[in-house]
């Protein structure tokens, strides 16, 4: 073989396996794809959304940020908790938990404005 035949082999080999999407990255998108479908479109009511940091289907955890109004919000973890976490495991069984990465003490316009009653 020649020189020139192992550089197009060695090119070929590499641009194989970079199109070779791995099975957590497919996963990712299915994920991602049912999240932007059939969750975020009920957050939008609220102002909010959440978007899937990462997914791993060997493990089954899923982490997520939630967005706009959901961010801040003081019923984020009932939402995320029985809101997103249970559509994602009715729809992907593989799935043992959904956890918020979210850090919620920051943000310029949070939904949770804290307590409407303090200072009457």
């Amino acid at each position: 073989m020649s020189e020139d035949e192992k550089i197009e082999q060695s090119d070929a080999v590499e641009e194989t396996t970079r199109e070779a999407p791995s099975p957590a990255s497919g996963f990712q998108v299915k994920v991602t794809e049912f999240v932007e479908n059939m969750i975020n479109p009920s957050l939008a009511s609220h102002g909010g959304w959440v978007e899937v940091s990462s997914a791993n289907e060997e493990t089954g955890i899923i982490e997520m940020k939630m967005g706009g109004g959901c961010h801040g919000c003081g019923a984020s973890s009932a939402t995320m908790q029985y809101g997103i976490q249970t559509a994602l495991m009715e729809e992907f069984p593989q799935i043992a938990e959904v956890v918020d990465v979210t850090d919620h003490a920051t943000g310029e316009n949070p939904f949770y404005m804290g307590n409407p009653f303090a200072g009457i």
